[in-house]
């Protein structure tokens, strides 16, 4: 159970730390090397992590510049020929920070042009990503917006980078959870 419970915090704090993998694949490495010491199988000991780091230096190329890893994604983002900067995750086109005035995807304001009359004052949004949604709200007249968005590193690029910056306007409450969790967690009513 300790050993288990250990695992458990390793891999807990290797995630926080936003460790990229040949962090991970060194101390594999070491586990290996500790728990063959001592056992029938000691002599597997330098075979085994010899193995390892060959397959790390066969495999391994250093982080690009643009190369983020959260606990849940290796972020990739890249300028377009239009300055706009696009994020990728684990190799598929994730998001786009673009301004709200001209929205890409008809999706983003879709709610708004459904129901053109209506007014949004207190919004939530699950999933807010790097803080496209809420700067949309935002131009549609949002009063209070809670931005709900489990990987910080995603909602940081939104922080460092968006060109409308909803994540700086007052009316905007980051938060840091999984959207589940939040629902579960919140008594408050949204428009």
């Amino acid at each position: 159970i300790t050993g288990s419970m250990l695992g458990i915090a390793g891999f807990t704090i290797l995630s926080a730390a936003g460790t990229p993998p040949i962090v991970w694949f060194f101390v594999a490495a070491l586990l290996v090397s500790l728990l063959l010491e001592g056992s029938d199988l000691g002599w597997l000991r330098y075979p085994a992590v010899a193995a390892l780091a060959l397959a790390i230096y066969f495999v391994y190329r250093p982080p690009s510049q643009n190369e983020i890893w959260s606990p849940y994604y290796r972020i990739n983002t890249y300028r377009a020929g239009n300055g706009e900067l696009y994020v990728n995750v684990n190799g598929i086109p994730h998001q786009a920070l673009h301004v709200a005035s001209a929205p890409k995807e008809p999706f983003y304001d879709q709610l708004y042009r459904w129901f053109p009359d209506r007014t949004y004052d207190d919004v939530l949004i699950v999933g807010a990503g790097s803080g496209t949604d809420a700067a949309i709200a935002l131009q549609h007249g949002a009063q209070r917006i809670d931005a709900v968005e489990i990987d910080r590193s995603i909602q940081q690029l939104g922080v460092d980078y968006h060109p409308d910056r909803p994540y700086q306007d007052p009316r905007v409450t980051r938060i840091e959870n999984d959207g589940r969790a939040f629902l579960r967690g919140t008594d408050r009513k949204y428009d």
